[in-house]
């Protein structure tokens, strides 16, 4: 079983710039294809599977506000040996931080 660790918008960054770790939006197709983290990845979370991730790789979700990445970060968690980050406050804190969103490619 995997942990969940919490990551706040500034370390994400960091991890993202530095190529330690690859993000997912776990929102809809429609909600990521109008705006993501820049250079998030699509993975919509259903509410019952686990995610599909690369066990190499440093692997941070996020959602809206943290909600439904913290869900899928448990219901992942538990179907992996390794840890989860979710982002705290989601895309929300990402934009409220300054940080660039773009446009999903789904």
């Amino acid at each position: 079983m995997g942990n969940i660790i919490n990551i706040e918008v500034a370390e994400a960054k960091k991890l993202l710039d530095s190529g330690e770790a690859i993000i997912f939006d776990v929102r809809t197709v429609e909600q990521y294809n109008k705006e993501t983290v820049k250079g998030a990845q699509s993975q919509p979370y259903d509410g019952e599977n686990p995610l599909n991730i690369p066990a190499d790789k440093k692997v941070i979700l996020h959602c809206n506000k943290g909600g439904r990445s913290g869900r899928a970060s448990k219901k992942t968690a538990e179907a992996i040996d390794g840890n989860i980050y979710n982002l705290t406050g989601g895309i929300t804190a990402w934009k409220d931080a300054g940080y660039a969103v773009e446009a999903g490619d789904a």
